[in-house]
């Protein structure tokens, strides 16, 4: 999803590849809990926007970012963003189960 003049725009990653994602059991069960409370469709957001006029889009941006500061600052930190949680979960992975891993886990490309 990117934000452009006139709204969201929904399209597949970068790259152009689905990617598969591998969820702990517990946020598993936290999604299932969720989205018996969404209406039932394909085209349903996990996460729409949070007022009645904006329910059947995707949460925004600045909306995403308020609740974002607002976990950051509930943990005791401060200048975290959402990239910087990659970059650490990325060296984690590369720590723990080497580079090539890591790569695929973010989405870049393989090399041949």
């Amino acid at each position: 999803m990117a934000q452009v003049p006139g709204g969201p725009v929904i399209d597949t990653p970068k790259n152009h590849q689905r990617r598969e994602l591998a969820v702990p059991a517990f946020v598993v069960q936290l999604l299932r809990e969720h989205l018996v409370t969404l209406p039932d469709g394909p085209d349903v957001f996990v996460f729409p926007g949070r007022q009645a006029h904006t329910a059947d889009r995707q949460q925004s941006y600045h909306g995403f970012r308020r609740r974002f500061l607002v976990a950051v600052r509930s943990a005791g930190l401060v200048d975290v963003t959402p990239h910087d949680l990659r970059a650490t979960h990325a060296s984690w992975v590369a720590d723990s189960h080497g580079v090539l891993v890591a790569a695929r886990r973010l989405g870049m490309p393989m090399p041949a």
